[in-house]
């Protein structure tokens, strides 16, 4: 295309309108009626609880995601007499405990059934079979035991297990 015909055609195009004076301000004013905006006055409001909201995040992100503490790491075995009914609303308790005791606690899972034993060995005290285990990682032996002993499995009359866990 050359320059002529670029001009031939930007004179034929439409010509643009400028919006009436003071239409801006209009919307603006019928929009902060309308609720559609906020008003001046909360924005301070909004400044400030945004302002609030990322300081309580900046504090919480680093409590959220705490590292597990230097130290030994463990396993509590948890043993329930044998025919134990199940409780469905102690698995939530067992959570939320184990989420309380973050960054100790790093894992654990309730066991089902028991499929087959290999071995000649009582591998359970008598009565009782093993429902479940949770990793704990603690600075000391005493640590270990106190975050054991808090378990929500010893109220229902379940006995633990705390091994250390040996690593070379």
């Amino acid at each position: 295309m050359t320059d002529e015909e670029i001009t031939a055609l930007l004179a034929s195009a439409p010509s643009i309108e400028e919006p009436p004076a003071g239409l801006e301000a209009r919307l603006v004013a019928r929009m902060r009626e309308e609720r559609l905006l906020p008003s001046r006055r909360r924005w301070p409001w909004l400044a400030a609880a945004a302002a609030v909201l990322a300081v309580v995040v900046a504090l919480w992100m680093p409590l959220r995601h705490r590292e597990a503490p230097a130290g030994s790491a463990y396993i509590l075995l948890l043993y329930e007499a044998v025919p134990e009914t199940p409780h469905p609303d102690r698995a939530a308790e067992y959570g939320r405990w184990a989420r309380r005791m973050r960054p100790h606690v790093t894992g654990g899972e309730e066991l089902g059934a028991q499929i087959m034993a290999i071995g000649s060995g009582v591998t359970a005290p008598a009565g009782s079979r093993l429902a479940g285990y949770f990793l704990l990682q603690a600075a000391t032996d005493a640590e270990a035991v106190r975050i054991a002993k808090a378990c929500p499995h010893l109220r229902y009359g379940g006995n633990v297990v705390l091994r250390k866990i040996e690593r070379p």
